[in-house]
């Protein structure tokens, strides 16, 4: 896996690779969900709206 990440990240950079949006896009509202999970741990398990 890690190997496969490093040939992407070196096609990226190289300009032999394009980036695919749809990852920012997948990573960030997962990164939310994770946030929100966190929050809602942190404030005694009470739910937290999600804002994206």
């Amino acid at each position: 896996m890690v190997k496969e990440f490093a040939h992407l990240v070196g096609g990226i950079k190289y300009g032999n690779f394009k980036v695919e949006n749809k990852w920012a896009i997948i990573s960030r509202k997962t990164q939310v969900v994770i946030d929100a999970v966190k929050a809602s741990i942190d404030n005694g398990f009470q739910p937290v709206p999600i804002e994206y």
